[in-house]
């Protein structure tokens, strides 16, 4: 497993990317978290991993209801760990939205960097949630992805266009470190 990841880092490094590491802790599964405790250690001096993504999106795929309380521990801990063994790289949680305000609340995560993933769900949404951040969010954050998905067909390619500049020039204007795209062309998620 490691050898086939180191294979993949090497692409990344040559294309000249950095690359933030998705990993899905539980912390309920013991097991994952000593297998993250392997990872970031053998991984430690790889240049090529920015950052490890300790929970994508933990709205849709944390079916636990938890205390914010309880968050703050868990991710405490998650944090002790990467930082015990890759002091060089950095942490991060992916999170969908507002609404994991209730659990995973961007200001009592212990991670380095929030990454968010805003869409366009209503008119001028993301620009509207990027403000939020700028105005409520207490540590750096980056926009991990946003996008919306186009074929030039329905959705023209300069809508896509249009949709970046704004919300590039709203992500910087309220202090973001980072923006990704997600959802480049029409993407059929199934189900």
């Amino acid at each position: 497993y490691f050898n086939a990841v180191e294979l993949l880092l090497n692409a990344v490094e040559e294309a000249g990317l950095k690359a933030i590491f998705t990993t899905k802790l539980f912390h309920e599964a013991p097991e994952t978290e000593e297998h993250f405790a392997k990872l970031t250690k053998h991984f430690s001096t790889n240049t090529t991993i920015m950052a490890y993504d300790f929970f994508n999106e933990p709205l849709y795929f944390d079916s636990l209801e938890r205390k914010k309380e309880d968050v703050y521990y868990i991710t405490k801990k998650w944090h002790a760990i990467q930082k015990t063994n890759a002091p060089n790289q950095m942490s991060t949680i992916g999170l969908a939205c507002q609404r994991e305000l209730f659990e995973w609340d961007p200001n009592i995560v212990n991670v380095d960097f929030i990454s968010f993933h805003p869409y366009e769900y209503e008119p001028d949404q993301v620009r509207n949630e990027l403000y939020w951040y700028y105005k409520f969010v207490n540590k750096p954050w980056i926009i991990g992805e946003t996008g919306i998905p186009s074929n030039n067909d329905s959705i023209p390619y300069e809508n896509q266009v249009a949709f970046a500049k704004k919300t590039l020039l709203q992500t910087f204007n309220c202090g973001g470190m980072g923006y990704s795209w997600w959802q480049y062309k029409d993407v059929e998620w199934g189900g």
